[in-house]
């Protein structure tokens, strides 16, 4: 009786170590691929042109000004990714994923990717500066007045996103469908005008 009670205590405490094991060893998904497609009726580029509000600079005194501005401050990127499936962002727990930027030629948009240009895999609308606005000086003539004003011209690509992932122990694969909208200035156009009071 006594050697049958040792040996069950043994099982157990080998059956509780071996549970034990295999909480450690976790065969979590990973990165493996990442395609993008034209699949929903709104994926695609368009174009959207915003007006700059005319800023005016008056000059009093007896010597010539020069001012520096930004033309646009609300000069951001805006990445949005969203999908239906619940594991879309938690498989990856807190691990950064860099993925690239939908590739465009005008308002036409390509399956590829832009390997040169990453975006952070983040659920939501996540705001970037974009750095595309740069400061501009303008001369206003003493007793003089200037004036500024212009458009620029945001682009927004969506896509559908196909992210493959894989476990790394038993090569168990899979997919996760989103979309990706991608919005970011494109170009910019600036006009200054002077003239005396």
């Amino acid at each position: 009786m006594k050697k049958t009670l040792n040996l069950l205590t043994a099982l157990l405490c080998a059956v509780a170590f071996s549970a034990c094991v295999d909480d450690d060893v976790k065969d979590d998904y990973v990165f493996e691929s990442l395609q993008y497609v034209l699949e929903s009726p709104d994926d695609g580029a368009t174009e959207n042109i915003i007006d700059i509000p005319t800023r005016t600079w008056r000059n009093t005194s007896d010597k010539d000004m020069t001012v520096t501005v930004n033309p646009y401050p609300e000069d951001y990127t805006h990445v949005t990714l969203y999908s239906d499936d619940p594991d879309a962002f938690t498989w990856k727990g807190s691990t950064e994923l860099m993925i690239p930027a939908p590739w465009v030629e005008g308002t036409e948009a390509g399956e590829l990717a832009n390997e040169e240009l990453k975006v952070p895999y983040l659920p939501g609308i996540n705001k970037y500066e974009s750095n595309y606005v740069k400061d501009r000086t303008i001369e206003v003539p003493a007793h003089g007045v200037a004036e500024m004003q212009g458009q620029i011209t945001y682009q927004r690509v969506q896509v559908t996103y196909l992210l493959m992932l894989k476990k790394e122990m038993t090569n168990e694969r899979k997919e996760v469908k989103g979309t990706l909208v991608y919005d970011r200035p494109v170009s910019i156009s600036i006009a200054t005008s002077t003239y005396i009071e």
